[in-house]
């Protein structure tokens, strides 16, 4: 601050909130961490603390962006202390009629729409294309959701490596747009190490990173060596504010799930003048209904006939005609799972960018085109994304069933014969926390084994008396069986486990009750004669009486299987040695008497 009141500046460059700051000393936008702005404004004068009066020129770049950050209270306050003798000019490729509304709202006087026209070889003016004459908008219809990336390979080999009869130069830097954070990263260790990509230099950049790496792989990519092609893996991070020079061609491997994104990507080619591609890959669905609503929005995409192998005159093969099979595909698709399986840690990344694809997929403002239940989420998973194992995630519930039959597309969707518990990363801690955590699960259900083959044993020798006097039905065969499955105390997950297991008892129960006819067994004991019971009562009044009588058959179970230990150890006692010790629960011995009496409570 001092540095600018003492020397002055031609040209200033900011963020709304920093320049409000700059000016007033204090911003709007410390409300959302304080709710007080009251307080601020008491301590610092609402007076500029610059000398204003020299301002000639605004300039508001990405106005529209500015307003969907919510900037609109800030750009007002500021445009309201700035001279009124002014020009501003508002700057943007997807400023519509709404968004110009609002910024004449902020504060605009006077306002006049500048629209810049496309001028062609012919000297023909188009005024409603979008986007520059020197740019080529194409689209790639992939017949299978599971071809996109082997497609995307071929592509980038197709790019940089031109055919010698076209006497065109290869592309040197390639820009692919990816729909999430999870997804770039996630294609960029499995891409930066496939031997199709080895003469590239791939790099990675999405807002996930730290500061410093994203300003270390933009120069690194800025300042490639233009002798060996660059491809920058993005989300739309990388879709505007970013000065790219010279990038040749813009793959959009996924749209963007906003239109005015679309434009902002393909304008990160062809600029001041230079020629450019654009390119975005469409399934062979109703996903291509997006060129025509793109057409709308005045944009004209090129059918790109798709690529079926590393020659390039295989173009003209596919052009016209259906593709049911791609061997080249599906052996390239076998390669990245293997490399997949080499460490676990990129199997990990891999349902991370599944998961947050589907869920872009799910949110897409064009849903009417992009619907998720047209999308073949089993030949996605296994072969588009190379998984090994399916996520768990409800948008998946329905397909579980169905994991030996075939995808639409024809890929067999059965699990991969693998062994995964020798499934290893390749990180020696993440390893050793994995085999930790894998030892305790063994641990854990051995001990579920060993307590199953007691309770079996015990529930065996404490029941042989009930199931002589009656025949045992099938819902207490059940219910039996479900008793056996509780684990023990100490045992992981015990308590939530055998919580399920006593909540599935009680409703057996209640269905053996009114199986029964109305008649309901007395104490919970199989073995007891039934009572009747008044068919005529209100269902209310039955839900709240649930909970007592859960609690009194268990009450009296236990009574019951108490005083057959007592019977029997007294039994026992009386027909042994008596000078023998022995431990008898509740029993007591009078030597006056010279006998045992035991006490029953």
């Amino acid at each position: 601050m001092s540095e600018f009141q003492e020397n002055g500046a031609n040209i200033l460059v900011a963020t709304p909130g920093r320049l409000e700051e700059f000016l007033f000393g204090y911003s709007s936008l410390t409300k959302r961490k304080t709710n007080d702005l009251s307080e601020i404004k008491q301590k610092v004068p609402l007076k500029t603390l610059v000398n204003l009066k020299s301002l000639e020129v605004l300039v508001l770049d990405e106005a529209d962006r500015l307003l969907d950050l919510g900037f609109a209270p800030v750009l007002s306050n500021i445009l309201g202390k700035l001279p009124k003798q002014r020009r501003t000019g508002l700057f943007s490729a997807t400023l519509l009629n709404d968004g110009l509304t609002e910024l004449i709202r902020a504060g605009l006087r006077n306002p006049v729409k500048v629209v810049v026209k496309v001028q062609t070889s012919n000297q023909n003016l188009r005024e409603n294309e979008a986007g520059p004459a020197t740019l080529r908008n194409e689209y790639i219809a992939v017949p299978k959701v599971a071809w996109k990336m082997p497609q995307l390979v071929r592509l980038l080999n197709h790019l940089a490596y031109p055919e010698p009869k076209q006497k065109a130069p290869g592309a040197r830097k390639l820009i692919v747009y990816f729909a999430t954070c999870a997804c770039v990263e996630y294609f960029y260790k499995i891409l930066s190490v496939l031997d199709e990509l080895k003469s590239f230099s791939v790099h990675s950049l999405h807002g996930q990173q730290s500061p410093t790496r994203r300003s270390m792989t933009f120069t690194a990519f800025k300042s490639s060596n233009p002798l060996s092609p660059a491809v920058l893996l993005c989300t739309d991070l990388a879709a505007r504010g970013l000065d790219l020079p010279d990038v040749d061609v813009v793959i959009q491997f996924d749209p963007p799930k906003d239109v005015r994104n679309f434009f902002h990507r393909i304008g990160r080619t062809a600029r001041a003048g230079k020629s450019g591609r654009a390119i975005v890959f469409l399934q062979s669905n109703r996903e291509l209904d997006y060129v025509d609503y793109l057409k709308l929005k005045n944009l004209q995409l090129t059918s790109l006939p798709y690529i079926r192998s590393a020659s390039r005159s295989s173009r003209a093969e596919s052009e016209g005609s259906e593709i049911t099979t791609d061997s080249t595909a599906d052996k390239l698709i076998s390669k990245i799972k293997n490399i997949i399986k080499t460490d676990r840690a990129l199997h990990d990344r891999g349902v991370k960018a599944f998961v947050s694809y589907v869920q872009f997929y799910s949110k897409h403002e064009a849903s009417y085109i992009f619907k998720l239940d047209q999308l073949d989420l089993l030949s996605l998973a296994f072969h588009g994304f190379g998984l090994i194992k399916l996520p768990k995630m409800p948008e998946l519930k329905k397909f579980r069933s169905q994991l030996e039959l075939v995808t639409p597309d024809g890929f067999e969707v059965g699990q991969d014969e693998f062994n995964w518990a020798q499934y290893s990363y390749l990180d020696p801690m993440k390893e050793a926390q994995r085999q930790e955590k894998h030892k305790q699960t063994v641990e854990a259900q051995k001990m579920i084994k060993e307590s199953n083959q007691t309770n079996s044993t015990s529930t065996g020798s404490t029941t042989t008396s009930k199931q002589s006097s009656q025949t045992t039905t099938p819902i207490d065969k059940k219910i039996l069986e479900l008793e056996q499955k509780k684990l023990p105390e100490k045992a992981a997950w015990s308590k939530k486990i055998n919580a399920k297991i006593s909540k599935e008892q009680k409703r057996l129960k209640r269905i053996r009750e009114k199986e029964g006819g109305g008649f309901k067994r007395s104490n919970g004991d199989p073995t007891l004669p039934a009572t009747n019971q008044d068919d005529q009562d209100n269902d209310d009044d039955d839900d709240e009486e649930e909970g007592e009588t859960d609690w009194k058959e268990l009450v009296m179970e236990k009574k019951t299987l108490k005083k057959i230990k007592l019977e029997t150890d007294q039994q026992k006692l009386l027909e042994g040695d008596p000078n023998q010790p022995a431990v008898i629960p509740s029993a007591g011995f009078d030597k006056n008497l010279g006998e045992f009496f035991l006490g029953l409570a």
